[in-house]
């Protein structure tokens, strides 16, 4: 793909992704088994994006579109895990991207486990993006993943660790899975299929009384479980170096972003 990209690039255009992902379901609704959004609520998507978003960076693309972020579509309603990996993979932008290099893939049962790094000279700005991956929706197997990092721009700086952690702990689609027992929402309440994060959609929750189950009494409370908040630390690198840490969910994705300290 790279001598397309730089032909296309040399016409003046930008390479991207505009239609792709996921078409249909593990679980049908009453009219079909397509997604709509193209994306599953599962933290699966998440790993999936991640993985997405490397190959791109790898082939020198610009972007990856997507039909939908929030539950309520592209405007309105609860962040899914595709946003939170859309949000932070978005600041990468204007980066640099840096060599990253895995020495040692551990025990783990044939999971895709790789990682992207950048950093910006104007801002010392170091971002790195890690995932497990798995095809699988039942994967379970967490992974410990270590960073060694040569910075020696900031050697002797002080800095400012975020680390983003995306998986079920800011997903509310576990949730409502789980709720949607305790209330008896089956498959049958939805047109397309129910793994669809785009709920507020008549294209996917169909059912009035499902309809008003979600909006009245579950809407509000997956504003919380849909949260993304930072673990943040302060440290002062060493010998222009660094060790990072960090455990990931299966099919969960981990951002750390690195800034001096003012």
């Amino acid at each position: 793909f790279t001598p397309f990209v730089n032909r296309a690039r040399e016409a003046g255009l930008i390479f991207g992704i505009d239609e792709g992902r996921i078409y249909g379901g593990v679980n049908s609704g009453t009219d079909d088994s397509q997604l709509l959004s193209r994306i599953v609520g599962y933290t699966y998507q998440a790993a999936y994006d991640a993985r997405l978003y490397k190959q791109l960076f790898d082939i020198g693309g610009d972007y990856i579109s997507s039909w939908d972020y929030l539950s309520g579509g592209l405007f309105t309603g609860n962040p899914t895990v595709s946003y939170h990996v859309a949000d932070n993979i978005s600041k990468f932008a204007g980066m640099n991207r840096v060599r990253t290099k895995m020495t040692k893939s551990g025990l783990l049962p044939c999971p895709e486990i790789d990682a992207v790094s950048a950093f910006d000279a104007e801002t010392n700005t170091l971002r790195i993006m890690g995932y497990n991956f798995k095809n699988e929706l039942d994967y379970d197997k967490k992974a410990d993943l270590n960073f060694n990092v040569n910075v020696p721009q900031l050697d002797g700086k002080e800095v400012e660790i975020r680390v983003y952690k995306i998986d079920d702990s800011c997903n509310y689609f576990d949730e409502w899975t789980e709720d949607r027992k305790t209330y008896g929402i089956t498959d049958d309440c939805f047109a397309w299929s129910p793994d669809c994060p785009v709920i507020e959609s008549y294209t996917t929750l169909s059912d009035n009384n499902a309809r008003s189950i979600y909006f009245n009494e579950l809407r509000d409370k997956y504003a919380e479980c849909s949260r993304l908040v930072p673990e943040i630390r302060t440290t002062t690198i060493t010998d222009g170096k660094l060790t990072l840490s960090s455990e990931i969910a299966p099919n969960g994705v981990v951002f750390f972003e690195i800034v001096p300290v003012a």
